[in-house]
This record gives C-alpha cells, structure tokens and sequence, in this order.
C-alpha cells in the first residue's frame, strides 16, 4: 500500500531518525552560542539526553494557517490548489467558493465591514468571535458559526482561535432553493419530513423510540406525561432540568433518569432557544383577520424592532391541524382559505433553529454546541447547512455550502480508530452527474488523521496533517478511518448533503480481500508512523 509523502515537515514533527541526524549541528550550535551558559553541561550527557527524547509528533493547538491543499479526483489525479495573494484558496470553479482560514481569515475579517459575497464564518472549538452587527454585540464562544448574506455590514473580531471564512459568488445552476414551496419533488419532500420533526421538537415531544417504551409507559402512568399521537409524549410541565429530576427520583431509576435526561435536555435548550420558528413577517397578511387572529389567541404582535412580524402562540403541523382550529374559532371559509395560505407560504417548521442566539433578515449566529440532531434527538456534528436560512425572504441566499466540525475531547498519543469520536462514519462518495454533483473538502486544523480511499477497487491510506486539506471530488470512494493527537477537522459540502438529503451520498462496502478493520488498522499505522 502507497502512502502519500507528507510535506512541509515542521520541528515538532521530526521522526526519531531525522532528529538524531540533525543532532549534531544542534549542539554545535547551542554550545557555540551559549559557551558561558552551557560551561558547567556535560556534553555527553546532553548528547545521550537529545538522542532518546521521544520527538514523536505533538500535535497541540490548532494550526494557524494551511500548509497545502490539494483537489483529488476520481481517476486519482491530485492537483494542488495555490494560495492567492489574499490568502484564500479556490475550492470550486462553479460557484467561485473560497476558503480563508487561520492568519488569512482574520486578516479577512479586519479589513472586511461589508461582505460582498454570502459568506459563512466558522469559530472553531477553542475559539472565541466577536460580532458586531445591528447596534448588537454578540459572542460566539467555542463551535459556533455566523451566517452572513451578500451585502451585510458586520465587525468581525477574532479573540481567539484560528476561524474558518467560506465566501461564495453563487449557487451552482441546478440548485434550488430550500423554501417552502420548492418545486423539486426531493427537496419538498424533505421540507415535509423536517417540518414533521421540527414540529415535535419544537412543542416539547419527546420520540418514544430514543426514550424507550418502558420509560415512556412509567411517565404516563405517573401523570407526569401526556401521549402525543402514537410516537410521542409531552411533560405535563416543563420545570429546569435540576427540578425535573426531583420531581421523577420516585419515578424512574439512575438508568432510566439518565436516558430520560439526555432526552430532556434537548428539549429544554429547544424551547430556550428556538421561539423564531414562530415568527413570520406580517406583509400579505390582510390586516382585518390579522386582528381577527390576535383576538382568537392564535397570534400575538411581536415588540417594536420586529414590529412587522407576529408571532404564532400554538404550532401547527399541517394544513388540516391549522383549519381544524380555524373552524372551531367561527372563521369563514374564505378567510381559513387565506390563513392557510399565508401559514404556509411563512411557515418556518422545515427550517432547523436550534442553537440559534441570533436572527435579522440576512445574518444568522448559532451556538453549534447547542444544535440537535433532528433524528436521534442527540448533539449535532453538521453545523451549517441549507435547512438553516434565517428568513423565508424570497431573493435570500441561504448556505447552501454546508460545513461542519468533528474534534475529540482528548489528545490520542498513539493513533484510535476515527469511530472513537465519530461512529457514524461509513465508506462512501458522493453523488457524480452532470447536471447535479458535490464536492467535499476535509481540513485537518489540530493533530492528524488518515482517510482510507477506494482507487480501481484498491485501497490508498492518505494522511493528513494539522494545516492540510484534500478536496474530494464526485465519485471518490473515501473513508476517516484514524485520528491521532488532539484532533479537530472542519468539512465543507458544495453543497449541503442536507439539502437534497441521500441522494448525494452511496455508501459501500469495503472490499472482500480489504475488510473494514484492515483499513483501519492500516490508518492507525500510517498515523504511528509520522
């Protein structure tokens, strides 16, 4: 198996054997300068000590600025990408994307007030940003993102850590728009399927299936829940975490306490943090059933900077939800008729709002340790991505270009299989037409990792270092298998997987003489051997 030369080598990556052959013109130097210092060393001492320091790779800190990226394609040409003279790096021809990380991405956002471009600002996991936009001053602490539309003014300001900056001149030409009434059969049924889910979430149900029907059954016997459907309950109330476990110490067990918890949590922060999911600008909305609407309860004014917008008091899951309760209310035919149209032309429940701190008409910050996993109910790797637009706004620019950040919590010495941290990685690629593809590219920023590629139905170890990325192309057949040091990458999609969901991605088996753990057990060796 051919492992792909790793350049650019800095000091504290040397091997054992390059740091022994460099030993030499070391010490002549350090005794040169500093004779006075070093009189009283024995020489033989210091020499036996530098030649049995363990000089394996230390990967601490992010890495500031990037070494090398390279595109790879399918039939395995690697071409490298150059570094402009602003100090980003082209990473897609069709929608002229660019990135700007470390060093290049601050200097970005210190001579930048106004962003040309729509433009997506990454704060990776030991950072901190501060954001200056509509007379606000907002902070982002450690994984979060700012989401900017072409025209924004903004001050950006990097405290600490070295961010990520994402600018794009436009969709590729087949895409579509992610809104609630798209006319790509995927996209609206996708829209459907995550206004189902946003739904539940949104009003507090928890799903019986990540809580267990053995809990679920004890809470509604208990009164302290309510069922929902046939896959969901509701607590009766919603007390803070800390109070809800003392109301439940006779109800559950220390098990069952700690799966109800973790389901219970997520559904705190979401009604913490998600209330602009019922907010909708009041423009098409004839003013005598919006009043009509106010006085039913359904609606409220919102305060005065959002003055143009109201504010559903109740969700709704669907259409027929929302007339059912029109009817009971005495409204007419013909004005439940115009309700529901202008429900569903502003309906935001297709849209993901978790971890939002954030929100005006064309910048959007989210706090991306609070994002949930709309399936599992879970924390959320994907940070940004096209089911996140900030309004319904027809012309706005939602991101498209997805992007998101895995790192581990420990430093590994000796490399771990890369399911440590993320299990839920598998063999894939990534759809190739010509009419609709995507491109996904890996920035290794802290430690290293190894992917596995599938070339002519063989396998190829390729190794990333912190500073390094590779752009993988439609068709690459590719895996993260190992990790080692304190590890962190950022991953952008062009666009989205969220988007159009899996029809962008196959996923395969390995082959029959290369078993899954044969590739890993190749990347961990790859890494050890740095």
């Amino acid at each position: 198996m051919r492992i792909l030369p790793i350049n650019n080598l800095n000091s504290n990556s040397l091997t054992r054997q390059k740091f022994k052959k460099s030993t030499p013109c070391l010490l002549n130097r350090v005794f040169n300068e500093n004779k006075n210092q070093y009189s009283d060393l024995n020489f033989l001492s210091l020499q036996y000590y530098l030649s049995n320091i363990n000089s394996s790779p230390v990967f601490t800190g992010t890495s500031s600025e990037l070494s090398r990226v390279y595109s790879y394609s399918q039939s395995g040409g690697k071409q490298t990408i150059k570094r402009a003279s602003n100090g980003s790096y082209l990473i897609d021809e069709e929608t002229k994307t660019k990135i700007y990380y470390g060093k290049d991405a601050k200097q970005f956002l210190d001579k930048t007030t106004v962003f040309s471009q729509d433009t997506q600002v990454i704060c990776p996991n030991d950072g901190e940003l501060k954001v200056e936009v509509d007379d606000r001053e907002i902070f982002v602490i450690s994984d979060g993102a700012v989401i900017l539309q072409n025209g924004k003014k903004a001050k950006i300001t990097v405290i600490k850590g070295n961010p990520l900056v994402v600018t794009s001149e436009k969709k590729p030409d087949w895409y579509e728009e992610y809104t609630n009434n798209p006319t790509n059969k995927e996209v609206a049924q996708r829209y459907a399927e995550l206004s189902d889910i946003y739904f539940h979430l949104y009003s507090g149900h928890i799903n019986i299936k990540n809580l267990g029907e053995d809990i679920a059954i004890k809470l509604l016997n208990s009164k302290n829940a309510t069922l929902v459907g046939k896959n969901y309950i509701k607590m009766d109330k919603y007390y803070s975490p800390d109070y809800m476990k003392n109301i439940l110490a006779d109800v559950l067990d220390d098990d069952e306490m700690k799966i109800f918890s973790q389901n219970y949590n997520t559904i705190w922060k979401v009604r913490l943090s998600t209330k602009e999911a019922r907010k909708a600008s009041g423009e098409g909305l004839n003013k005598a059933i919006r009043e009509k609407l106010k006085k039913s309860g359904l609606i409220t004014d919102l305060e005065e900077r959002d003055k143009d917008r109201i504010y559903w008091l109740q969700m709704y899951a669907d259409e027929s939800s929302l007339q059912a309760k029109l009817e009971s209310l005495n409204f007419t035919e013909k004005e439940q008729k115009e309700v529901i149209q202008y429900w569903k032309d502003t309906n935001k429940l297709g849209f993901d709002y978790t971890g939002l701190k954030y929100l005006s008409d064309d910048i959007a910050v989210y706090c991306l340790q609070d994002r949930v996993n709309n399936i599992t109910g879970g924390s959320q790797c994907w940070n940004t991505f096209s089911v996140i637009a900030p309004t319904i706004k027809e012309g706005f620019s939602s991101p498209y270009i997805g992007v998101s950040a895995v790192h581990s919590n420990e430093e590994y010495k000796n490399a771990v299989p890369f399911k440590e941290i993320r299990n839920a990685e598998v063999l894939h690629s990534h759809y190739i037409n010509p009419k609709k593809h995507q491109i996904e590219l890996y920035l290794v920023t802290e430690g290293a990792g190894a992917l596995t590629i599938i070339e002519d139905s063989k396998p190829k170890t390729i190794v990333l270092k912190q500073g390094e990325g590779i752009i993988l192309n439609p068709g690459v057949i590719h895996s993260t298998n190992a990790i080692r040091g304190k590890y962190e990458h950022l991953v952008c999609q062009i666009p989205s997987i969220s988007h159009y969901t899996l029809p962008f991605k196959v996923n395969y088996d390995y082959p029959e003489d290369y078993p899954e753990n044969k590739a890993v057990e190749d990347a961990v060796y790859a890494l050890n051997k740095i």
